[in-house]
């Protein structure tokens, strides 16, 4: 539901896909088992069992079952298994796995992998 929501340029079989809001998993051609809502949420290649809710939350390549929840959450290279939650937390995580950030701006950037950052701005900058 919304504006080119579930767009796919190479449309390709999927199945069990929920998109709401502008964009909301547009060109996320593979996925399957996906909730994206929000304005361009899950918008490109969203993987398997993936969840991102918010503006721009899990835009850029989110990995299979990351979960994205605030605005800009998990933007861009969210991990596989990795959670965001909070505004901005984890926004560039660089396919760090199993990472968790939640509060505003936590696990900002380069979190490492299976780390936890819990507070406002907290493990902001690379934590590997």
């Amino acid at each position: 539901i919304g504006y080119q929501a579930a767009y796919q340029e190479f449309p390709g079989p999927t199945i069990g896909r929920v998109n709401i809001g502008y964009q909301a998993g547009k060109l996320a051609d593979f996925g399957d088992y996906t909730i994206a809502i929000g304005h361009k949420a899950g918008e490109f290649s969203q993987s398997d069992d993936c969840i991102a809710i918010g503006k721009n939350a899990g835009t850029l390549f989110p990995e299979r079952g990351s979960i994205a929840i605030g605005r800009n959450a998990g933007y861009s290279a969210m991990a596989e298994r990795g959670i965001a939650i909070g505004g901005s937390a984890k926004y560039y995580s660089d396919g760090n796995y199993g990472s968790i950030g939640i509060g505003f701006r936590a696990g900002y950037w380069l979190q490492g992998s299976s780390s936890v950052a819990i507070g406002d701005e907290a493990g902001t900058v690379d934590t590997g």
